[in-house]
């Protein structure tokens, strides 16, 4: 009668299922840790090439370009320092003022989305690298007096300039002020059209000439005499920060001067022109024909047309403010 002998099993067939299952999960960790790394990956790389100065100038929107000046002007050693929002970059020709008033005048470039983010940051980065000025303007639009604080749907050019330009606390700071951001920048990131990406979609990245921190306002369309103030520009503004900048500035060899920008003759231009802004050292908006300013939401924004009006209107406050303090 046959016997029925039992084979042994081979120590390879009762681990063979278990190695499958570990060779299984190995390959889904490391899927799991590519689909991570992906995201994460996108985060960052927009900070990298913001920061990385071998890599900036691919990454660079058209406004970091023009912003870029305030941190790249050493030893311009200027008599004039203009530090406000776009108002003084598009409105104040530096090259003619510089040549009509017999002194180097310049413009550290800003918006009111740059400067709600960065602060005095391109101005103390100037003054690190310059002699002191004898006179520094802080040229503002009417209802922009608190652009240190506003807030702002424009913030990315701040972002920009924060990441490119300041510390890793000021970064840090951006963060706690902004956490959103920390996502929402990359993500802007991509969507600008920036030297990088310009160029991988072959597109034309064209610069606007800057001379001495002015640049002509693109050509577009101008306002027409039926045009109105928004009610928000109506609106008094705190002027604390404004106030708080004219005395951290001012010293016994620089002089601070407040200056509101020409304004377009809009229907509601007597509100902006009758408020006393809690008395600040400041003369009224000169009202010109609105013609000579840029259909935006900003209002404030000469044409090219009406550059030479502003810039000229600007100089005489200068030499008004030269004659009444006798030192200079």
């Amino acid at each position: 009668m046959p016997v029925n002998v039992e084979r042994p099993i081979a120590t390879e067939e009762l681990t063979a299922p278990h190695g499958t299952f570990r060779l299984a999960e190995n390959i889904a960790r490391r899927y799991l840790r590519t689909l991570l790394l992906i995201p994460i990956l996108g985060i960052a790389l927009p900070y990298a090439f913001e920061a990385i100065p071998g890599l900036q100038n691919f990454a660079a929107s058209r406004t970091a370009i023009m912003l870029d000046y305030s941190y790249t002007a050493s030893h311009e050693d200027a008599d004039v320092v203009i530090f406000g929002d776009s108002s003084a970059l598009y409105g104040v020709d530096t090259k003619l003022l510089s040549s009509t008033l017999g002194m180097k005048v310049i413009n550290l470039p800003g918006t009111k989305g740059s400067l709600a983010v960065t602060g005095d940051l391109p101005l103390r980065s100037y003054l690190a690298h310059n002699k002191p000025p004898k006179l520094i303007v802080f040229y503002l639009a009417p209802w922009n007096l608190d652009i240190l604080n506003s807030h702002t749907n424009f913030w990315y050019d701040g972002a920009e300039e924060i990441i490119r330009h300041g510390s890793f606390r000021d970064v840090l700071k951006l963060w706690r002020k902004e956490p959103e951001s920390i996502f929402t920048f990359p993500m802007t990131f991509y969507m600008q059209n920036n030297k990088l990406f310009s160029s991988i979609a072959r597109r034309p990245f064209q610069l606007r000439p800057m001379v001495q921190g002015h640049t002509p306002f693109p050509l577009g369309v101008s306002l027409t005499s039926d045009c109105v103030l928004p009610n928000s520009f109506k609106i008094r503004p705190d002027a604390t920060s404004v106030r708080n900048l004219l005395d951290k500035y001012r010293s016994s060899t620089t002089k601070t001067m407040l200056y509101f920008a020409p304004i377009p003759r809009c229907a509601g231009v007597g509100d902006i022109l009758s408020e006393s802004y809690g008395r600040l050292p400041v003369a009224a908006s000169k009202v010109l024909p609105a013609e000579d300013f840029a259909k935006d939401p900003f209002f404030v924004h000469p044409m090219p047309k009406g550059t030479p009006t502003s810039t000229g209107i600007f100089e005489d406050a200068i030499r008004d403010f030269f004659a009444a303090s006798p030192s200079y």
